[in-house]
């Protein structure tokens, strides 16, 4: 007869929440690459059985992990320009969000990237990206007609990336004046 366990059950509400929270930060610290079922059990304190219990395998894990990175960005994206009035405003907006405290941290930079290498070697995930992405114009549109709010939205992934890679390579006045000229 099996001795009983000494460990209890903890009635854990948030769990999968919690597993994709740590599941992110192992993006954030390793890349995708270092992700795996073991080491996110062992991080969250759970069974590999609630791995499989909570995720249907390694890419819905990973895209549950997106999905709570795209609404962090969404949520700073709509703080910046859901109070914009008019589109001068929506202009500081967008550059206020550029260079916002947001992307000064490496790890929101190291995770969009870690996305982007992600999406492009997943193609079922580059359907939800594209629909995160248009969530974001939707913003835009308030003050652009739809090209235009497709090409500034382009030109703001494009800014991130550069400042990613050179921080000091462009300043706020110059995107503004270019946000300007690209909305005009």
């Amino acid at each position: 007869m099996n001795a009983p366990s000494t460990r209890t059950r903890r009635h854990d509400p948030n769990r999968r929440d919690r597993i994709i929270a740590l599941a992110l930060d192992v993006i954030a610290e390793t890349g995708v690459e270092g992700v795996t079922h073991r080491h996110i059990a062992s991080l969250a304190d759970v069974s590999l059985g609630s791995m499989t219990y909570h995720f249907q395998g390694m890419d819905d894990l990973l895209a549950s992990a997106f999905a709570l990175y795209s609404r962090q960005v969404s949520a700073h994206y709509a703080q910046h320009l859901e109070s914009a009035r008019n589109v001068d405003q929506a202009r500081d907006a967008v550059a206020d969000y550029l260079f916002s405290p947001f992307w000064q941290e490496k790890r929101n930079f190291v995770l969009l990237m870690e996305l982007y290498s992600y999406v492009a070697r997943h193609p079922p995930m580059r359907e939800r990206v594209q629909d995160w992405l248009s969530d974001g114009r939707v913003f835009l549109e308030r003050h652009f007609d739809s090209v235009t709010a497709k090409m500034l939205d382009s030109f703001i992934e494009g800014v991130t990336l550069h400042r990613a890679i050179d921080p000091d390579l462009l300043d706020r006045e110059n995107v503004r004046r270019s946000i300007e000229r690209l909305t005009s």
